[in-house]
């Protein structure tokens, strides 16, 4: 089923390639597919990975790219020589485009800026944790330390970070291999929450969203700390 209004921003990141090939298996074409490319930032390793992998009723295969998941399915795509998504060229194309709705799935540390922003698109992101408690990054680590579970919120960016107004949020029990997180379990639960939504969206033509209660619990993370995101990762510890 294409799906009118709606584009797929990718660089070719394990998130990406687990959105793609889940919403591709459940017949969830999007109108448009740009993928941004550069360099071989943030592939996954096939020398270390396995071909596939399961978690909570959905798997993929964390070697194979986006261009031959796309080439294979006989869908078109579009090629920009940028991994920036606030890069001109990535914002004239995005212009041009009639699509209202946009799924982010760009390398990780890039925030989005105000040009792209302000182009009238929604752009949705699946953030690895339970907003507003856990914005920022790396928060599949402290949820796991402070609450035994691993979470993925979606929302449409604004201007803050992990701020925008909130669509969905689910969570997830943690893997038995939690050393594969980073690689392969956090773009699974990203894109179990993703394919929920766009299945709705395939049958309304729209995504609901609401404010973030911006409550007292809401609290933003940096980039965890090598020796508790080891801690996070052996499991044996108490719940902080």
């Amino acid at each position: 089923m294409i799906l009118k209004n709606l584009c797929m921003l990718l660089a070719d990141c394990a998130r990406s390639r687990a959105y793609l090939q889940i919403l591709i298996s459940r017949d969830l074409i999007a109108e448009k597919f740009i993928i941004l490319e550069k360099n071989d930032r943030d592939k996954p390793s096939q020398s270390q990975l396995a071909n596939h992998y399961s978690y909570e009723g959905l798997s993929f295969n964390p070697n194979e790219g986006l261009k031959k998941t796309l080439d294979d399915n006989n869908i078109s795509y579009s090629l920009l020589s940028s991994l920036d998504p606030n890069d001109s060229i990535v914002i004239n194309v995005l212009k041009s485009l009639d699509c209202s709705h946009v799924i982010y799935g760009g390398v990780g540390g890039i925030i989005l800026k105000k040009e792209i922003l302000q182009l009238g698109k929604k752009i949705l992101h699946i953030h690895p944790g339970r907003i507003p408690a856990f914005r920022g990054s790396t928060t599949a680590y402290y949820s796991m330390l402070k609450e035994n579970k691993i979470s993925a919120s979606a929302f449409f960016f604004d201007e803050q970070i992990d701020t925008g107004p909130l669509i969905r949020m689910k969570n997830f029990s943690i893997p038995v291999q939690r050393e594969l997180i980073d690689l392969i379990y956090d773009p699974l639960i990203r894109a179990s929450l993703l394919m929920e939504i766009i299945t709705d969206f395939s049958e309304s033509g729209t995504i609901l969203c609401q404010s973030q209660n911006d409550s007292s619990e809401a609290e933003t993370y940096f980039i965890i700390h090598p020796v508790l995101k080891h801690v996070a990762i052996l499991g044996n510890h108490e719940v902080i």
